[in-house]
């Protein structure tokens, strides 16, 4: 490998100061690799790169451009960067045109700045700018891996490892993503050379930030009180479309060609749900058709409450999703992006009626399915059949007019703002974004907490949420892990488990530290293998619950260490028993047969001192014991060690 000095002579090469479009043929090559991907053929065919020479400055700039459908203008991606090696400057723009078709705005700039700011910074300062692609080899890539782990930022500061591995997969996906054209097998070599990103790239730095139960709880009575206000709007729009058509119909009706006509709100819905069995456009065109009409809804009953009684919009369906997710325990884009098809509301489960519900999780090696309880209560008033059919009903109405990619979309509704086209969240005309990511959703999520005077929270709470409350009443990370179908315990712990989970796991490795500890101290007489997970490991007798195991008042204790009082707990003042356990109260009978076994292993004196006292807190405990629960334990067979 040759370096050339940085002042060496480069290879001069022909810049062009007029434009100096794609060519044609890589632009149709696009239009078949993209179709797959539901891109609008029309916006893949009109991107381009051109080259024009800047006014401010008049220097030759690279810009790449997006067509944007519904009218918007262009979105325009600055790639001047790539003229200062132009080698490798016609496959990195073909290969982002590639890239960038099927990416949002956002995602672009973001990408072109990592790529500009890491990589071509890194070539601009290690190597020739007159690099051919078939220069990038595994040394190139590996020497940038090394200049991104080992870079030191103004502060003083290595580069995190997230951004690290960013801006490796960024290269990767740019140059992976081209699989046309003369520079695609080159392209997609390179991008299987790019390094794997460096040990904890993706890790998190924060512990998952979890909600309350007071704001989980509050919550979900939002959702359900606004569920039950939907379903009874809709209910009085069918009693309205009754009468109001009914009155349209009427033979005495006088008509006085103003919107007085429409003065009540039933005759004004039937007359603009005949005129408009679809989506009701804008107020302008309302006016046009029929000035009259279009007056009333205006000026009289207003154009947001004729359509809220017709179909739902972006902000309607923020309740029914956040119940869904509730219930499902699915990611936001994985809930927000449920079909119809997904769902098998009469699901024949061994013989028992259920609701199937599958989620595609994108980046995951299986779908998330859920065997679901139709009775199940979403909530105190709804439950998960009721929910599901209420939402089908408020959607009807618009899902002949939806596009193909959104047609079988469980949450549809209809834009207020803009174009009144029906859609679902996510991809549309005019971006193309994830569905938790568009801003429909963003903004119709934030109406809901401050209509509901909710704390802030984000759809992607919920999830770590309740898999932080399955861990804390389960007790169990695995319990967890199967409830957010993740293939490792590694994944829920790194990604899905709060600081204070993790700090509640922490305290019980150190009980279990102690409790060994203490077992091996006293030979095994205290054994917490023995006892079963919902009775307390702390108590040093079993049966018994201790208020403070590491402050034990009984003789022969010190303060700070685990109580190794065993069999002394009926007359500690520390402990709580439990008389209507029948397991409990097969182990206080055991300690005392275990007392009395003991007489032979001590003097007279020291028996009489030490353990008649105990027996008879014993005999006051078991005035306690309900007959049946006493009955019920004489069948459980226990032996313990004798006390000592």
């Amino acid at each position: 490998m040759i370096r050339e000095p940085n002042g060496s002579k480069e290879r001069e090469y022909k810049q062009y100061k007029g434009k100096k479009p794609s060519s044609a043929a890589n632009n149709v090559a696009q239009v078949r690799a993209k179709k797959g991907q539901h891109e609008e053929i029309g916006s893949i065919a009109q991107t381009r790169v051109e080259q024009v020479v800047a006014q401010d400055t008049g220097e030759l700039a690279l810009i790449a451009i997006f067509l944007r459908n519904g009218g918007l203008e262009s979105h325009r991606v600055d790639l001047s960067f790539l003229l200062a090696f132009p080698n490798l400057q016609p496959m990195f723009t073909d290969a982002f045109l590639s890239w960038g078709a099927v990416n949002s705005p956002d995602t672009r700039r973001d990408c072109r700045d990592y790529l500009r700011r890491h990589f071509f910074a890194y070539l601009m300062s290690d190597w020739t700018r007159m690099l051919h692609p078939g220069d990038i080899d595994d040394e190139l890539l590996a020497g940038f891996r090394d200049s991104l782990v080992n870079n030191v930022g103004a502060r003083g500061k290595a580069l995190h490892p997230s951004t690290v591995g960013h801006a490796l997969s960024v290269l990767r996906s740019i140059l992976g993503q081209l699989n046309t054209g003369p520079w695609a097998c080159v392209a997609n070599h390179i991008a299987e050379l790019v390094p794997s990103r460096p040990a904890g790239a993706g890790r998190k730095t924060k512990p998952t930030e979890v909600l309350g139960m007071e704001s989980l709880l509050a919550i979900i009575a939002a959702a359900e009180r606004e569920v039950l206000v939907i379903e009874q709007r809709f209910a009085k729009a069918r009693v309205l479309l009754v009468d109001g058509r009914i009155l349209l119909r009427e033979p005495g009706r006088v008509i006085s060609n103003t919107h007085a006509d429409y003065s009540d709100f039933a005759v004004c819905l039937a007359a603009v749900d005949e005129a408009y069995p679809g989506v009701i456009p804008d107020l302008k065109v309302l006016i046009a058709k029929s000035n009259e009409l279009g007056c009333a809804v205006q000026f009289t009953h207003g154009h947001g409450a004729i359509t809220s009684h017709l179909y739902a919009s972006g902000r309607d369906m923020v309740p029914f999703v956040l119940l869904l997710a509730f219930i499902t325990v699915f990611n936001p884009d994985t809930i927000l992006s449920l079909n119809w098809q997904d769902i098998d509301i009469n699901k024949d489960h061994v013989g028992i009626p259920a609701i199937e519900i599958v989620g595609a999780k994108g980046r995951a090696d299986r779908d998330m399915v859920r065997l679901l309880d139709p009775d199940s209560g979403v909530s105190s008033s709804l439950n998960l059949k009721n929910l599901l059919v209420s939402l089908k009903e408020i959607t009807l109405r618009i899902r002949p007019h939806l596009a193909s990619e959104h047609a079988d979309r469980v949450f549809v509704f209809v834009q207020q703002v803009g174009g009144k086209q029906p859609k679902g969240f996510g991809t549309d005309s005019a971006i193309t974004c994830l569905p938790s990511s568009d801003v429909v959703w963003m903004r119709s999520l934030k109406r809901f907490i401050i209509d509901n005077k909710l704390p802030p929270f984000t759809l992607n709470q919920l999830r770590p949420t309740i898999l932080d409350l399955v861990q804390f009443m389960d007790g169990s990370l695995e319990a967890a892990r199967k409830v957010g179908n993740h293939g490792s315990q590694v994944v829920t712990w790194t990604h899905y488990t709060s600081g204070g989970v993790k700090a509640r796991y922490r305290e019980r490795i150190g009980q279990v530290i102690v409790l060994r500890e203490r077992w091996l101290q006293t030979g095994g007489v205290i054994d917490p293998r023995r006892l079963t997970p919902g009775q307390d490991k702390g108590a040093a007798t079993p049966g018994f619950s201790c208020l403070d195991p590491f402050d034990s008042p009984r003789p022969n204790q010190k303060p700070g260490r685990l109580c190794k009082d065993y069999g002394g707990c009926p007359s500690c003042p520390m402990a709580a028993a439990h008389p209507s356990d029948p397991l409990c109260v097969g182990y206080y009978t055991a300690l005392e047969a275990a007392i009395y076994r003991s007489q032979s292993t001590m003097s007279a004196r020291t028996w009489i001192e030490r353990w008649t006292p105990v027996l008879s807190d014993l005999g006051e405990l078991r005035a306690w014991i309900p007959p049946s629960v006493l009955v019920a334990s004489r069948e459980i067979a226990i032996r313990l060690p004798n006390v000592g």
